[in-house]
């Protein structure tokens, strides 16, 4: 009996966080932001750095998301009583348990290699997810992750454009081009046609200054014609 009364009381503690020792930071918003730029601008610009560019992507999500999570980890840690704590619920014992479970597959993969490589990205995956979960939800905070997207989204729509309309400018290596940063172009459009509608939220959101509204519209029409020159069928 105390022993289930123990681990009744050490499971009310640690379900949910307590209030006065919570402290989510605006300051990742803008760390999310960098790493989205980043993202989009990494490429195989270099023949002789790496062999494509969806490993140079793979590279900086997963470093950059792992530094954001030890960054922010930081930052909530120098805020607080010295002091961490780790909460659990049934949701969240699933989820690492299922994602322990994808771990522990790469030991009877058939590619061990190809294993590792898809874990990673589902590790970077969750990282964002932690990193996006502990972020203030604001308005402040929600518009400057669309912005964020959305430009990242422009840069890779104008390198594509330019693949298209010149020869040679932009040397990156397509498998399917124009494949902007990315190796294929079916890749590079899944993204746009994603992140494309954060430029209607932002646009009506809220009352949006001329200059802002003119940059949104450059923004959506740099899009619209980077997928109409891939004519892809996945986007």
């Amino acid at each position: 009996m105390r022993k289930n009364n123990a681990l009744l009381v050490v499971y009310n503690r640690y379900k949910h966080p307590p209030s006065t020792e919570k402290y989510p930071s605006d300051l990742p918003v803008w760390w999310l932001i960098i790493l989205f730029l980043l993202l989009a601008l990494s490429a195989q610009w270099n023949t002789d750095f790496a062999s494509s560019n969806t490993f140079i992507k793979s590279c900086v999500a997963g470093i950059g998301t792992t530094s954001l999570l030890a960054l922010s980890a930081w930052v909530c840690y120098s805020r607080t009583l010295k002091s961490a704590y780790i909460y659990v619920s049934p949701e969240r014992t699933c989820f690492i348990a299922l994602f322990a479970l994808s771990g522990l597959s790469i030991f009877w993969a058939a590619n061990i290699d190809f294993a590792i490589t898809k874990w990673l990205l589902w590790l970077s995956a969750s990282i964002s997810f932690v990193l996006v979960l502990n972020l203030k939800l604001s308005a402040r905070n929600l518009i400057l992750l669309a912005w964020g997207l959305v430009v990242s989204g422009s840069i890779i729509a104008i390198v594509g454009i330019l693949q298209h309309l010149t020869d040679g400018l932009i040397s990156l290596p397509q498998s399917e081009p124009p494949a902007s940063t990315f190796k294929n172009k079916n890749m590079a459009a899944q993204i746009i046609i994603l992140v494309w509608p954060l430029s209607l939220f932002l646009l009506f959101s809220r009352p949006v200054k001329d200059k802002w509204t003119l940059l949104l519209g450059l923004c959506i029409a740099l899009m619209l014609v980077y997928v109409y020159y891939t004519s892809t069928r996945s986007a």
